[in-house]
């Protein structure tokens, strides 16, 4: 941290803004993690800091259509996201989603990414028909992915059965959770915290569709 700091100092008395706002960044990243690895409330709010200096930096430097914008735009509602301060995060995802839309594409990874996000935000503010648009559109645009631009569609596909549940289709709900569930089970083992999630919605779907005996299985 040292190192940025004196990179910092320095960039700035040069007023080279477009250096200082990647410093930020940085910092910003860093403090992100340490904020959700250690819970420690100083680490957060060090992180906002630095997201909202580098932004506005940005922001002075490129047309507010720059695609450099983005990734900036979309970690700095991650960690709103982590937080769970939803309001806060959406604008930011909607900007980022409107800059990679015209700068990247329809179909894009990053497009992606950031529609599963805002689909995550709308899920927890319970605006399933939002999150419905959005989940849709991510497993349409994923389908074209290389797997190194893959996402979590195992997640996808959770917050689908959430939404179903909530939208009384509990077929569908029972078809989403059921692939969510195969796909963790690979990535994260059939114990994990993950799959039980998963679970839980299948126990409550079933049992909305009164196949109790499903409900119940281990």
């Amino acid at each position: 941290i040292e190192f940025y700091a004196e990179a910092l100092r320095v960039y700035k008395m040069k007023r080279k803004k477009a250096q200082a706002a990647d410093v930020y960044y940085a910092l910003a990243k860093l403090k992100s993690s340490q904020a959700l690895d250690s819970e420690c409330s100083e680490d957060y709010d060090a992180a906002v800091e630095c997201y909202d200096q580098g932004l506005k930096l940005r922001r002075q430097v490129m047309s507010l259509d720059d695609v450099e914008l983005a990734p900036m735009l979309f970690d700095y509602a991650s960690l709103l996201c982590n937080k769970r301060k939803y309001d806060d995060a959406m604008p930011l995802l909607e900007e980022a989603l409107r800059i990679q839309k015209a700068k990247m594409g329809l179909k894009d990874a990053c497009v992606a990414h950031t529609l599963l996000r805002m689909a995550e935000v709308n899920v927890f503010k319970k605006k399933f028909d939002a999150s419905l648009v959005a989940l849709e559109q991510v497993l349409f645009i994923s389908s074209s992915f290389d797997e190194n631009q893959a996402i979590d569609i195992s997640l996808c596909h959770y917050l689908l059965g959430i939404t179903y549940i909530a939208k009384e289709n509990h077929e569908k709900a029972v078809a989403s959770l059921l692939l969510s569930l195969e796909m963790r089970k690979v990535q994260f083992g059939p114990n994990s915290v993950e799959c039980a999630a998963v679970q839980d919605k299948l126990g409550k779907a079933y049992g909305k569709l009164r196949e109790f005996d499903k409900a119940l299985e281990p």
